[in-house]
């Protein structure tokens, strides 16, 4: 093997004039790599029904917030409902009310078997202040802490939402 100054060290260290494909290690080193690279970003390509419980219950009170910023940004009440219980239940951010024609009603189901409880009796209505009332024509704020529940193999997560102040917390 000749050393040519220009080409460095590493690369005569490398470069064997005789050498042709890759050796059998090497070959087992990418395909150890590759099955750890694939261990950790298959489960990230996964469908909605594949989230956890946790996640599908942040999910749940991003949308509650959104409706809440809706009702505000748009003038218009806005109400969150369970639509349908039990295993891969369903529930639906709608306006409720007269000139409702702009914003489309939203309906999400939950996958991977997560059970949906039922929800606050009648639904959870915002104000067009994003306060939660009583109703969906009253005026009365919310007197008491409206709780949407998740549940997963014994596991439940609840999503609540605070009277007069419409603050969402999520907790185990």
């Amino acid at each position: 093997m000749q050393f040519d100054r220009r080409q460095g060290i590493l690369s005569a260290i490398i470069c064997k004039e005789n050498q042709r494909g890759l050796h059998l290690v090497e070959l087992m080193m990418i395909a150890t790599l590759l099955a750890i690279l694939a261990a950790y970003a298959l489960p990230k390509f996964g469908a909605p029904a594949s989230m956890t419980l946790r996640s599908q219950a942040q999910q749940l009170a991003y949308e509650i917030r959104h409706a809440q910023q809706l009702a505000m940004s748009t003038g218009r009440r806005m109400q969150v409902t369970v639509q349908a219980t039990g295993a891969n239940g369903s529930y639906q951010i709608a306006c409720v009310g007269s000139s409702c024609a702009s914003i489309p009603t939203v309906t999400v189901t939950v996958g991977g078997n997560v059970v949906v409880g039922t929800g606050p009796s009648g639904g959870l209505t915002f104000n067009t202040l994003g306060e939660p009332v009583n109703g969906t024509s009253g005026t009365a704020p919310l007197s008491f802490t409206s709780n949407f529940t998740l549940t997963f193999n014994g596991s439940t997560e609840t999503v609540s939402v605070l009277p007069l102040t419409g603050q969402v917390k999520l907790s185990p």
